[in-house]
């Protein structure tokens, strides 16, 4: 299938539990470190030796590793992300 498009709807996607997700269901998330907001997830992708995300505040672009150290909390209910303030600062 070189050079075509493949589709799937989202309701063909398998049920996660809690501690997993889609990696493009953390876009236009907002990301805090502990009550400051740092600013929204624009994208998220991978360099080869891991996924990260780009966060963007204004015109300034933060990439954050997506790993344990880096990234505390995701709550997708709510539409948030928090890191770790060990990292980050605002």
């Amino acid at each position: 299938f070189t050079g075509k498009l493949i589709l799937i709807n989202r309701y063909q996607l398998p049920k996660l539990n809690n501690d997993n997700f889609y990696l493009n269901d953390l876009i236009k998330k907002v990301v805090y470190v502990n009550k400051n907001k740092l600013g929204i997830v624009n994208d998220v992708k991978n360099h080869g030796a891991g996924d990260y995300l780009e966060i963007v505040n204004g015109k300034k672009e933060i990439l954050v590793p997506m790993n344990n150290s880096h990234v505390k909390e995701i709550d997708l209910e709510k539409g948030i992300i928090f890191l770790n303030p060990v990292y980050y600062e605002i």
